[in-house]
């Protein structure tokens, strides 16, 4: 059975597990050379398929872990791409009325700019 293994979160990664052995582990950040690259784990899962010579077709199971983050929270690099205005605005516009049970804006609208599209 070939399985690959998904984390993307702080510091995102694949491994691909064949018959119940790790042949490949490798965070994102090894190709991306950003520490704690949280951005999914496009080229990780390249070069895993390339090492273990297999496509994705060949795979039996796509299995992925994480923390219990909204989806849209990894697509803006939170984490390693933010200055510190931006989590103060990110503060103010969408925590600060989320905690007072209003309205919230969407935080992917707030940062569309930020959403490398070019990474999925």
């Amino acid at each position: 059975m070939k399985i690959l293994g998904l984390v993307w979160d702080i510091t995102s990664s694949a491994a691909i597990s064949i018959d119940n052995t790790i042949r490949y582990a490798s965070s994102e950040e090894r190709f991306s050379r950003q520490k704690s690259d949280e951005q999914y784990p496009k080229t990780a899962i390249e070069k895993g398929l390339n090492f273990c010579d297999i496509n994705p077709t060949d795979l039996d199971l796509i299995v992925f872990g994480s923390q219990q983050m909204p989806f849209k929270y990894y697509l803006l690099n939170f984490d390693c791409k933010f200055s510190v205005g931006d989590h103060i605005q990110v503060m103010e516009k969408y925590w600060r009325p989320k905690l007072k049970g209003k309205k919230v804006a969407d935080i992917t609208e707030l940062f569309k700019d930020r959403i490398d599209k070019s990474r999925y």
